[in-house]
């Protein structure tokens, strides 16, 4: 199935927003099946690799100034 397709289908039931999120999980879905079946990773070291950037992204989610009281939250 082609983006345009996927989109088409999956739009009208979760909106815009979560079907670029879908699309995403897809995609990143896909290269780790791929990447495990070439044995160049193991599910193991993706699910390490994903924490340890997890990680890397609270710390820096937690060095940022907060957000002003009156500013709008998605």
């Amino acid at each position: 199935m082609n983006f345009e397709e996927f989109l088409t289908k999956v739009v009208p039931k979760v909106g815009p927003a979560g079907a670029f999120d879908l699309s995403r999980d897809a995609r990143l879905k896909a290269l780790e099946t791929f990447l495990i079946s070439k044995n160049i990773a193991t599910e193991e070291e993706i699910n390490q690799a994903v924490e340890q950037k997890l990680a890397e992204f609270a710390e820096n989610i937690l060095k940022m100034p907060p957000l002003p009281a009156n500013a709008p939250r998605e």
